[in-house]
């Protein structure tokens, strides 16, 4: 990809039994605005059958990039507010930025998996056999990343292997803090100053998307239980989604991680 970052296919990667994740059914990005020719026809190549969206109105630019991929797109918000993300989002001068520390990211990470309408309905549209498909947000780190997250966890994949695919997002982390520095070029005396207070939002760790799984394993007796009382996956589903998307053998993932400069936030 020329101008799409932190895109890659799930495929390829382990599961505890031994078997592995098929290539070509689910994918993951940052925001595909910046798209240039080659890396639309490089989408189409992959025959989505749908494109979820969880950003913001105040995120999400215009949909030209779907159409022009010929693909079923759905932008379905994500309510951060309960996640306390919120106020990056409405306290972005520096009179009324306040200092944002690891624990607020941890906190939002405990409460995303949770009562999510977006991710309720994307995981519908996967019990639907609406693949491929590929879901993204701005960055593709936080809100993707608990989805990955999930989605892993109903296809048998390790915490290991879920944190390892999750840190894979750190190789964009120069790339996402120059854009930032760019976005607030207006505020040029200040930007430092205030991305030095919002930093730990710009960052991929450990301890966030552990946050995460042990948020879920403290509230559900199993892994099981939280599917079913979240996505109404039955142990049935559960095994149907296995069966049709994992095999014995691991193919080589379509698509690796792109780096680019010129991430647009």
């Amino acid at each position: 990809m020329e101008k799409i970052i932190n895109f890659r296919d799930l495929g390829g990667i382990a599961l505890e039994n031994g078997r592995f994740v098929k290539t070509g059914f689910f994918f993951r990005s940052s925001s595909l605005d910046k798209a240039t020719k080659s890396d639309i026809c490089e989408l189409k190549s992959y025959n989505f059958k749908l494109i979820f969206d969880f950003r913001d109105k105040f995120e999400k630019g215009t949909d030209k990039v779907y159409k022009k991929v010929g693909v079923t797109y759905i932008n379905r918000p994500f309510m951060i507010e309960s996640a306390r993300i919120i106020k990056l989002n409405k306290k972005r001068t520096p009179s009324s930025l306040v200092q944002f520390v690891d624990e607020d990211m941890c906190i939002a990470y405990r409460n995303i998996p949770f009562g999510n309408a977006s991710y309720q309905d994307l995981f519908s549209k996967i019990k639907a056999g609406t693949v491929p498909v590929l879901f993204h947000c701005t960055v593709g780190k936080d809100r993707t990343g608990v989805a990955s997250a999930i989605l892993l966890k109903m296809l048998g994949a390790s915490r290991q292997a879920i944190i390892d695919d999750y840190m894979k997002t750190k190789r964009v982390e120069p790339n996402l803090l120059a854009a930032t520095r760019r976005r607030f070029w207006m505020l040029f005396f200040m930007r430092d100053y205030i991305m030095k207070r919002m930093m730990p939002i710009f960052l991929t760790k450990e301890l966030f998307i552990e946050a995460t799984l042990d948020a879920i394993e403290n509230k559900y007796s199993s892994y099981e239980e939280y599917f079913y009382n979240e996505f109404g996956y039955t142990h049935d589903d559960i095994a149907t989604l296995r069966e049709k998307y994992t095999e014995s053998n691991q193919a080589s993932p379509l698509s690796t991680n792109n780096i680019t400069e010129d991430l647009q936030l």
